[in-house]
Order: structure tokens, then sequence, then C-alpha cells
């Protein structure tokens, strides 16, 4: 709705007329939707990535659990866009995201991904879901939400059982 936006402080937006007002509203959930695909996306890339950096097996099906949800979550929520429409373009965070992904080392994705990124998720899905109008988007959200607090918290655990490198700090610093 035009206050989860922050629309209704807007006289430009309030002098539109209901249909005027109707297309932005869907724009900008477009636009928010768009956003969590990339976002999926890139969590499908670095569970991939993650599987092949795995010590252990116990680690590699965790990240193959993580790959399948991420890949669910892709699903779900392009379910909600027109088919065959085509995506906006990735912005500047999702290409810092792809490059991160690509180049970054274990510990690095572990810390910025897991716990940063998905962290984050935890309440941006929260909150979507919260003022989400649609009642079966808002079950999907809170069902993503759900998986990303597990991807977290297994995040967080991860970092407590290794030290941070010098190098590896300054490359997640950077």
């Amino acid at each position: 709705n035009a206050e989860f936006h922050g629309l209704h402080q807007s006289s430009l937006f309030q002098s539109f007329s209901d249909e005027q007002k109707k297309c932005v509203l869907i724009a900008c959930s477009r636009n928010l939707l768009e956003e969590a695909l990339y976002i999926e996306q890139s969590g499908m890339a670095f569970a991939a990535k993650m599987s092949l950096l795995a010590e252990s097996v116990e680690e590699r099906m965790l990240y193959g659990i993580f790959a399948s949800e991420e890949t669910q979550h892709y699903s779900q929520i392009r379910s909600f866009l027109p088919e065959r429409s085509e995506l906006g373009e990735p912005n500047a965070f999702h290409h810092l995201l792809a490059e991160l992904i690509e180049c970054g080392d274990r510990d690095t994705l572990v810390f910025v991904i897991q716990v940063i990124l998905e962290g984050w998720g935890i309440t941006h899905y929260k909150s979507l879901a919260k003022d989400c109008l649609n009642p079966k988007l808002e079950a999907v959200l809170e069902g993503i939400l759900k998986d990303e607090a597990r991807h977290h918290g297994s995040g967080v655990v991860l970092c407590r059982q290794r030290k941070i490198s010098p190098e590896t700090h300054q490359y997640t610093f950077e």
C-alpha cells in the first residue's frame, strides 16, 4: 500500500487519480518482487559455490538444502509476476553481490551472505509479509522468512566455529 512505500506523504502521489495511484503501487510492488528474485537467484549461486567449498559431507548437505530452498523461493516469487514478463535490469547492489559470490572465499561468504544478508532478509521479508495485501503472497513470504532465519542461524554457527583470517577480514571490510 501507499504507506509501506512512504507515498502517502508525497503531495505528488496524492494528486494522482486513483488509476494513477494504482499504477504506481503496482510498479513499486513489482520492483520489490524483482529485487527478491535477484536476491534468491544470488542465493542459488551462493549455495552452489558453498557446496563446492564445503569441508564436510554435512556442510555440503546443508548447502544442498539451501540451494533447494532458494530455488523454491525464486519459483514461488516468480509466480506472482506475469508469465513471460521481462525482469528489470539488476542494479549496482545485485552486481556487487554477484561479484562477491564469484570471487569471495568461504569465510567471507559465510559472514557477508549468511550472517549479514540473510539477517537483513529476516527483517525485510518480515516487513513485506506484514504489509502484504495478497494472502497467498503473504504466506509465501512467511515461509521464506522461516528459511531465512535458518540460513542466518547456521551462518552464525559456522562463523563461531572458525576464526576469520586477517586476509578474509580485510576482503570483507573492502
